[in-house]
């Protein structure tokens, strides 16, 4: 799979994103938000994302072979 023409989307990105705050527009939606602080549970799996990622994927799992099991 070739990577420029992905490239070229994405560099089309970041161009109209500084077009768009060059131009002062207002962020809206999730990004209006960013100076707020992120709720406790996600700092607390931003902090141990390994132990996140490690206790997540027995649960995972579990849910699919308990659908299996029962489909």
């Amino acid at each position: 799979m070739p990577i420029f023409p992905w490239f070229a989307a994405v560099a089309a990105g970041l161009a109209l994103g500084a077009l768009w705050q060059k131009r002062g527009f207002a962020l809206a939606g999730p990004a209006a938000r960013l100076n707020e602080r992120p709720p406790r549970s996600l700092v607390a799996l931003g902090r141990w994302p390994l132990t996140a990622y490690l206790l997540h994927q027995p649960i995972l799992l579990g849910a699919l072979w308990l659908f299996k099991t029962l489909a």
